[in-house]
């Protein structure tokens, strides 16, 4: 079974007839596409041989005919359907509507690369799962049991699934988009700017192109940079303020808090950041019992190793009820600022008196 195959492999080799790519982390699904049809669709005479269908808007036998059709000026002609989950999924009271691409699968046209774009949300994970010993038996049982197309598809062709991010996983994400600029970035920028992004890919990815523009090659980006490229205080924002919290300073809390809300609406970005703060506190009381490898730990609880030490020290501050009780505020305060008009000023220090002060 050749399911996820790597973006890379397809692109330094041969590219195989059929090709389905799905996942939840859209941009870099998008992205590894872009490269595809870069590859593809070198000049502009190539596109004479490209054809994009949509799946809500054809059938299979449209799907079929375009794969049959014989290239005009490049070696390989390319057919691509987005969102083919829609046609997948479609309907029919007859058995056979299928039959024309159940026969292409078993035979395809060896001139046409087709690539088959989809949301296929109940398979969301499964490169996770068939790397996980514990549970690779059990995904490779569900992918077995999925009807046509998909059953055929992943028993016979490349598949690659670009799945969700991991939190871990963005820090040397961010890093290694920055060296591909030619760029070294401190730790602390990077933290900064995913605290500021909301761990969006497309955004942090525009943030980062930006930043890099803007400083030289020379010069190694700090948290200053990406507080100016993003317009905020390098002083004043959510990633000190996490900082003044761990440390349990209660009059720096406040006190940013109150500069990051004169400054703009950062109230919900703040109760969420310190619900992540709480939560992955929660995790580590946990992990940290029964192992003190950093990486491991870092690895469990969803955070970047360079920081196990940080919040490790921040644990020691805060009690288990203390954590928990500051989880319940967070949620509530959420719910607060959503449904009433309550000032975010006085809910916040509310917080910080009930839950940082010692």
């Amino acid at each position: 079974m050749p399911l996820l195959n790597s973006i890379e492999t397809i692109l330094s080799g041969d590219f195989p007839p059929v090709l389905l790519i799905f996942g939840e982390e859209r941009f870099m699904l998008d992205e590894a596409f872009d490269k595809l049809i870069s590859k593809l669709i070198p000049d502009e005479q190539a596109k004479f041989d490209y054809e994009k269908l949509d799946g809500n808007e054809t059938d299979y036998g449209t799907v079929v005919d375009a794969c049959l059709s014989y290239p005009f000026v490049s070696p390989k002609r390319v057919v691509v359907v987005n969102n083919f989950e829609a046609l997948a999924g479609k309907p029919s009271a007859k058995e056979n509507i299928h039959t024309g691409f159940d026969k292409y699968l078993d035979n395809p046209q060896p001139t046409t690369c087709l690539i088959l774009k989809a949301d296929i949300s109940s398979l969301n994970g499964i490169s996770y799962e068939l790397g996980n010993t514990r549970k690779k038996a059990k995904a490779e049982k569900r992918l077995k049991s999925l009807k046509f197309p998909y059953g055929k598809l992943f028993e016979k062709y490349d598949c690659i699934e670009f799945p969700k991010f991991r939190d871990s996983a963005y820090p040397n994400w961010v890093r290694n988009r920055f060296e591909k600029l030619n760029r070294q970035v401190e730790h602390d920028a990077i933290e900064l700017l995913l605290a500021q992004t909301n761990s969006d890919l497309r955004e942090i990815d525009q943030e980062i192109r930006k930043v890099a523009s803007m400083v030289s090659k020379e010069d190694k980006i700090t948290t200053e940079d990406i507080a100016h490229s993003l317009g905020t205080s390098h002083i004043y924002n959510v990633f000190e303020l996490q900082k003044a919290v761990g440390r349990r300073n209660l009059s720096k809390s406040i006190e940013i808090m109150q500069k990051m809300l004169e400054n703009d609406r950062h109230e919900v970005l703040i109760v969420t950041i310190l619900s992540r703060f709480f939560t992955t506190l929660w995790k580590l009381e946990e992990v940290i019992r029964s192992n003190n490898n950093q990486y491991v730990i870092a690895g469990a609880v969803g955070i970047n190793p360079y920081f196990v030490s940080e919040y490790s020290d921040s644990l020691r501050r805060y009690k288990p009820g203390e954590i928990n009780r500051a989880i319940k505020m967070l949620t509530a305060i959420d719910e607060k600022l959503k449904s009433s008009s309550v000032q975010p000023k006085y809910l916040l220090e509310e917080f910080f008196v009930k839950i940082v002060k010692k």
